[in-house]
C-alpha cells in the first residue's frame, strides 16, 4: 500500500527541468542522515501551483555540512530569497559540534555568514505519518498543478513510488531503511507539511 497513493507520475512527473519563478522565494526541506538530502522548490498560494525543482543527496558522502549548504546557495544564487524546514530532529544540541551546536544552528550560522535573506521555518517536532500522510495526499489530489522534474529529482520521485504504509496505517519506515531509499521523499514530506500547509488549508475547508 503506497504511502502517496494519490501520487501519479504521469499527472504530477515532467521529464524536463523546472524554470524558477524569480517572484517567488527558493524553499529549502532538509532530511540528516549519513547522506545529505534537500529538496527544493517553490510554491504559490496566489495562483495555486507547487513545484518540486532539483534535488541534493549527496550519495558519495564527499561533502560535510559546511561545503554542502554554500554548494545549494551558490547553485540557485546568493541574491535570492530562501525559507527553510526539514527534519526537527537536528534541533537538539550535539556533543560533537562546538558549543553543543544543533545541526540546524551550524546551517542558519553558514546562512548568516554568506549574508543569505532566509526565513526559518522549521518545526519544533516532526509531524506526525498520519499528518503528513492526510496532507500530502489531499495536496496531490485536489492541487491540479502539481509538478515535480524527474529529470532533477530522480531520487525524490523514485522514492514517491515506493514508499508504503505499515500495518497501522503509518509511514513504514523501517522497510524504508532496510531497503536504502526515502530520505528524498521524507524531504517531499517535511516540504508539503510547511510550505503547501496554508495551501492545504484551503482545500481542507473546501471538503
Amino acid at each position: 500500500k503506497p504511502f502517496l497513493h494519490r501520487y501519479n507520475a504521469r499527472n504530477n512527473e515532467t521529464d524536463e527541468s523546472i524554470e524558477i519563478n524569480s517572484n517567488l522565494p527558493i524553499l529549502l526541506s532538509f532530511d540528516f542522515n549519513i547522506k545529505l538530502s534537500c529538496l527544493v522548490g517553490q510554491v504559490s498560494v496566489y495562483d495555486k501551483y507547487i513545484r518540486m525543482i532539483k534535488e541534493f543527496h549527496d550519495d558519495t558522502e564527499a561533502m560535510d555540512i559546511f561545503e554542502y549548504i554554500p554548494h545549494i546557495i551558490n547553485y540557485f544564487g546568493i541574491h535570492r530569497e530562501y525559507r527553510i524546514t526539514g527534519d526537527a530532529t537536528a534541533n537538539a544540541g550535539s556533543a560533537w559540534t562546538k558549543g553543543n551546536s544543533s545541526g540546524w544552528g551550524i546551517i542558519f550560522n553558514i546562512l548568516e555568514n554568506m549574508k543569505v535573506n532566509y526565513t526559518p521555518e522549521v518545526p519544533t517536532s516532526n509531524p506526525s505519518h498520519y499528518n503528513t500522510k492526510v496532507i500530502c495526499n489531499s495536496l496531490i489530489a485536489m492541487n491540479e498543478d502539481f509538478l515535480i522534474s524527474s529529470k532533477d529529482c530522480p531520487i525524490t520521485t523514485d522514492d514517491f513510488k515506493k514508499m508504503e504504509l505499515d500495518s497501522a496505517g503509518a509511514y513504514n519506515n523501517a522497510l524504508a531503511e532496510k531497503k536504502g531509499y526515502g530520505h528524498m521523499g521524507d524531504c517531499g514530506r517535511y516540504f508539503m507539511h510547511v510550505f503547501c500547509y496554508d495551501l492545504w488549508k484551503e482545500y481542507a475547508v473546501l471538503e
